[in-house]
């Protein structure tokens, strides 16, 4: 595995935790696959994404405005209710960003509501080390499953570095 693969790892879980649509789940598992270093690829897609997380927390903290009553894209009462669960737990709420479609505001609104950052960074790197280490146990079983790897790839198909490759067919591998 190259550095690109692993900076193109850290780049993608940082996106994807911003409010930019990315699977880094998708490169987690591609880096794993092309020979990646688990531990490597743990910590990168756990920092890179924390860091994307704490952005959304910095947004919230410097624009709390837009999300008073009069600026804020949900109803009053669904604000209110999210704000309240949040305000509730504090900065273990952070625990959650790594949901889908909510993990975003989660951040966000913590940041809006002054919740003390260092906890804040703590319980969100938690969290989404937990979601990478479960990735983690998943990618090696689906290779015993049979899904293709790095080194299936190779030994079937000459590729440059970068490119797309067609296995019988009907499977296309992208080899990064």
């Amino acid at each position: 595995m190259d550095g690109i693969g692993y900076l193109a790892l850290f780049a993608a879980s940082f996106l994807s935790a911003t409010v930019i649509p990315f699977s880094s789940e998708a490169v987690l598992a591609a880096t794993l696959l092309g020979g990646g270093e688990p531990l490597l690829c743990l910590i990168l897609a756990t920092v890179g994404n924390t860091l994307g997380g704490m952005t959304g927390y910095v947004l919230g903290r410097w624009g709390s405005r837009a999300l008073s009553e009069k600026r804020s894209v949900l109803s009053d009462e669904r604000r209110k209710r999210w704000m309240d669960r949040i305000k509730r737990h504090g900065s273990v709420a952070a625990l959650g960003c790594w949901l889908p479609g909510v993990g975003d505001f989660i951040a966000v609104a913590l940041g809006a509501l002054r919740v003390k950052w260092l906890p804040t960074l703590f319980w969100m790197a938690l969290g989404k080390a937990a979601r990478y280490a479960i990735i983690l146990g998943i990618v090696p079983f689906s290779a015993q499953c049979g899904l293709p790897t790095d080194a299936d790839v190779h030994a079937e198909t000459q590729t440059d570095t970068v490119g797309l490759t067609e296995e019988s067919g009907s499977v296309v591998v992208i080899v990064v």
